[in-house]
């Protein structure tokens, strides 16, 4: 049998050309075609990209800003200690805020404008100096990055002021507009004109004092002091806190434990007392604010209407028989009579101021309290001139009032949708105070009715 060599390539000889494939196929069509076929089989070479030269982005230095404003509450003198070094720059308007080298380079933003002199930028409103490279600007929002402590110190704002963290322990935050705190307010004294609205706690540790001329709204308040001059309102929970507001309390979801409310528009909560020994202590449709202004001036003006009246009634009758009196008699009656129309009328705007806060105090005044769940035994209810003492714990919802019964007030839990409702035991408290001004109060009505 014989042997099979395996086949092997041929090469072409050195005196033959390989034809390319496309020349191959090219053959029998016309010239440019097959032309066109066989030249594009054949690589050809590229040259390499020259570099193009790119020139480098000229960068400049920022302007430099020689900051003139002072930081809130250094007011020019020397802080009086580590928590009034305030490092928040802020500008009034009108204020010289910074000098600059390169005033061609600086671009002045909103609430800014150059002085006279073409270095000097002027704020054109109050708020807080912010700059970034050739920018400068008021924000009159001052906006705090962070906690309040001792990187900004004490903080005083005529406008608005938003907190991203906390204020710390010890520090004060005053705003002239309305104060929002991101996190938490520890024990701390936070006064905003307008209002308090704390996403967080406001967790005072016994030391804590928070104030808003409107609302107050946190999610917690324990352990503080709270004054508002409307609403304050908490989601979760009211704890061993002493709270005073001109408006409603309202806890639609949540708890009072222990601690005093004061509210003139009564308490809205989900449940009253805690079943610890710490008392709570629940006051509505009575004003704290009325009642201090009533103490400082009624008790001295109900005095001097007494007597005034006294005078009046010994002395007129005896003017009206003059003959009967001696010259040295008539001299002494008419300078009593004098001395009560000066104290009189000393005693009149006075009695206006007192007549104008009743009125106001009477138009928002809401003697209830609305509880949705339980009030635990040991709550005191207080209104105006009575009390009680919950004895034992009451489910609800239920609603709690004073009404008169045969003569005297007495507070009344009534059950939502009865009429129908059982009185606690009721002691009548007195009041001096509210007295004297309610009799200021009638004597003036009398008098302009007269």
């Amino acid at each position: 049998m014989p042997f099979e060599q395996e086949a092997k390539p041929k090469t072409p000889k050195a005196d033959t050309v390989a034809i390319p494939v496309a020349a191959v196929a090219a053959v029998g069509r016309p010239p440019l075609a097959a032309a066109a076929a066989i030249i594009a089989t054949v690589p050809v070479p590229m040259p390499a990209p020259v570099p193009v030269p790119v020139p480098e982005p000229v960068v400049l230095d920022p302007v430099r800003f020689e900051m003139l404003s002072l930081s809130a509450g250094q007011e020019g003198k020397e802080a009086d200690s580590h928590y009034d070094r305030c490092n928040v720059p802020i500008a009034s308007a009108g204020q010289a805020i910074a000098r600059v080298d390169e005033p061609a380079r600086t671009e002045l933003g909103p609430n800014t404008a150059w002085a006279p002199d073409g270095v000097t930028v002027v704020a054109t409103a109050s708020g807080q100096v912010r700059t970034h490279e050739s920018r400068i600007w008021i924000d009159e929002v001052l906006g705090i990055a962070g906690d309040v402590d001792f990187k900004t110190g004490n903080v005083d704002y005529a406008r608005d002021i938003c907190i991203s963290g906390c204020v710390r322990d010890l520090f004060k935050v005053t705003c002239g507009g309305t104060i929002r705190v991101v996190r938490d307010v520890e024990a701390a004294e936070v006064r905003a004109a307008i209002d308090l609205l704390v996403t967080g706690a406001i967790s005072g540790k016994e030391k804590g004092h928070c104030y808003a001329g409107h609302d107050v709204h946190a999610r917690y308040i324990r352990n503080a002091s709270v004054d508002a001059g409307n609403d304050v309102v908490a989601v979760n929970e009211i704890s061993q806190s002493r709270v005073i507001c001109g408006g409603r309390v309202r806890l639609d979801r949540g708890a009072i434990m222990a601690g005093h409310i004061t509210a003139v528009g009564g308490v809205t909560c989900h449940s009253l007392g805690c079943s610890s020994d710490s008392q709570t202590i629940i006051e509505a449709g009575v004003d704290p604010a009325l009642r201090s202004l009533a103490a400082e001036h009624a008790p001295q003006i109900d005095a001097d209407i007494k007597q005034i009246a006294k005078i009046r009634e010994t002395v007129e009758p005896l003017m009206r028989h003059q003959k009967g009196l001696t010259a040295q008699q008539k001299e002494k009656a008419t300078e009593l009579l004098y001395n009560a129309a000066e104290v009189e009328e000393r005693n009149q705007a006075t009695i206006d101021l007192l007549r104008k806060a009743h009125a106001a105090a009477a138009a928002r005044c809401k003697e209830e309290i609305d509880v949705s769940g339980t009030i635990e035994s040991g709550v005191v209810i207080r209104f105006r001139g009575v009390e009680a003492e919950v004895p034992s714990g009451i489910r609800g919802p239920m609603r709690i009032v004073p009404r008169a019964v045969g003569g005297s007030r007495q507070i009344v839990v009534t059950h939502r949708g009865s009429a129908s409702g059982f009185g606690l035991e009721t002691r009548q408290v007195p009041d001096p105070v509210m007295d004297a001004l309610e009799r200021v109060i009638a004597t003036k009505a009398a008098t302009l009715a007269a």
